[in-house]
């Protein structure tokens, strides 16, 4: 087992918030409005209320230019990485660990799942990302990438593999990619056999290959062609407690396959334990690319909307003239609710930057909490290491959706995501985000004019091509103000149960 800890420059044990505080100073050290910022945060209190500014303000930064960009994820990602120690041996980082778990991938073997069934063609929701990008719930790229995929005639490409960190997670598109004809090498955790059996006899249905790791301590016992319920009792790995492992699957995948692969992040974890898991497969993911030549990986991600990122400017504009437009009782209505400091109007902030204007969008949710934001930060942040290297980086901003992870969290999350569609934020069912973030993903990974595949497009584009942000970034309200109706018009619109 890999168990890890963090570890500061003496040695000191570093609780996950000083974790993130060191990284972000890292990341950020040639800012001073960041740095002046975390000054001001300098109290675990203080911190906890204000977290979500250095955020913002760094993305400005990151955004400003290709340089500012590069310096910033790789003094960030250097310094994380730095701090993630070997619990017993805390001279030892997790990468350096990682690096001759490499070179070991015969401690794991996978099993191939194969589908019998009929061939599938994906058929791209045309009509539905019309409707969304005029109703400002996506932006414009996405009608361009469904009429891409339009003209597809073939489903996932035979030359590829999906590596799925997270397969069985909501919003994994394992099933899609599997129903595509595609190939799909699943991380998930041992130990439910009952979701992996599942899982085999969707993979009987579709044309697709389903590729199983087992560590070789568990293969112990298995006969020589053991049945598919054998296969599932042993299945899985977890990222956290077995990162080599993870590290040494991809090696073997490496080595007896020849297909290129495409390492997807489709993890989520609650509280610290999400900054846990990011943290691992960002360091596996760090070897994975060292390893491997670029012309044979690709790496994804299923991100959130609720982040701060920067746009282009005309995405500002568009908050302006929506606030303008709202119909006369819309606006007596929100007078009377900005009376409590509620729907104010949007205040966009403008900034000049190599790309030309663009504008921040501080979309994040302090409900989520610190863990979220710096977790979702590592992941954009070596999002743009890959790219700016000329690797391809599916990075598709998804819908807020209705997943058991939101609407099981809080019944306060389950009223605002039933009121958020009055004031124009539409959360999606999770299986319609989930199939069109894997449409996507397709389209990307097969598009050579992607944003996914063009390097010296601008930075903006990886995030905001084709994302679908549910209404998020173009509310005509500041962001901030929207959640407190929200939740209570969801309240109040509940249907009462005998």
């Amino acid at each position: 087992m890999t168990e890890f800890t963090y570890v500061g420059p003496d040695e000191s044990a570093l609780s996950t918030t000083q974790l993130a505080g060191i990284t972000l100073r890292a990341a950020y050290q040639n800012h001073s409005a960041v740095l002046e910022s975390m000054d001001r945060l300098s109290t675990p209190r203080a911190w906890h209320k204000g977290f979500q500014t250095p955020y913002a303000l760094g993305s400005v930064a990151e955004f400003d230019s290709r340089a500012s960009m590069r310096n910033i994820v790789d003094a960030g990602l250097a310094e994380l990485q730095s701090n993630v120690r070997l619990e017993k041996n805390r001279k030892i980082t997790l990468i350096s660990r990682l690096e001759t778990a490499w070179s070991d991938p015969d401690r794991v073997v996978f099993f191939s799942i194969r589908g019998l069934g009929e061939r599938a063609k994906p058929k791209p929701a045309l009509a539905a990302a019309k409707l969304q990008v005029d109703r400002s719930l996506a932006e414009p790229g996405l009608e361009v990438a469904m009429e891409n995929l339009a003209l597809r005639k073939t489903g996932a490409p035979i030359n590829t593999i999906l590596v799925a960190m997270g397969a069985l997670a909501e919003f994994a598109p394992t099933r899609e990619w599997l129903s595509w004809d595609g190939k799909v090498a699943a991380i998930a955790r041992h130990g439910d056999a009952a979701r992996w059996l599942e899982l085999f006899k969707f993979v009987r249905t579709t044309g697709g290959e389903l590729l199983v790791p087992v560590t070789i301590a568990r293969t112990r016992g298995l006969p020589e062609e053991p049945s598919d319920e054998q296969i599932a009792a042993a299945a899985g790995l977890d990222l956290v407690t077995e990162t080599e492992d993870v590290t040494a699957f991809l090696a073997r995948l490496n080595a007896k396959r020849t297909e290129r692969l495409v390492l997807g992040s489709y993890l989520y974890s609650p509280g610290v334990k999400h900054i846990r898991v990011s943290v691992a497969a960002d360091a596996v993911t760090q070897v994975f690319c060292e390893n491997m030549p670029k012309e044979r990986i690709g790496l994804a991600w299923t991100a959130t909307p609720t982040d701060s990122v920067c746009a282009p400017a005309s995405v500002g504009h568009s908050q302006l003239d929506r606030s303008k437009a709202r119909p006369f009782g819309t606006k007596i209505r929100d007078s009377f609710l900005a009376l409590f400091g509620w729907l104010r109007r949007p205040d966009p902030e403008f900034f000049e930057a190599e790309d030309g204007q663009l504008v921040l969008l501080d979309t994040s949710i302090h409900l989520q909490g610190p863990s979220y934001l710096f977790s979702k930060r590592i992941q954009r942040w070596r999002a743009y290491w890959a790219w700016l290297r000329g690797i391809p980086v599916s990075y598709q901003i998804a819908p807020p959706a209705t997943t058991r992870s939101v609407l099981g969290a809080s019944e306060i999350l389950a009223s605002t995501y039933a009121g958020a569609p009055e004031f124009g934020i539409e959360p999606h069912p999770i299986e319609f985000a989930r199939l069109e973030c894997a449409l996507l993903l397709l389209r990307d990974l097969t598009d050579k004019d992607a944003a996914a595949n063009n390097f010296g497009a601008p930075l903006t584009s990886l995030v905001t091509d084709t994302a679908i942000h549910g209404g998020l970034w173009r509310l005509p309200y500041r962001q901030s103000t929207v959640w407190a109706p929200a939740t209570i018009w969801g309240k109040l619109s509940k249907p009462k149960t005998a």
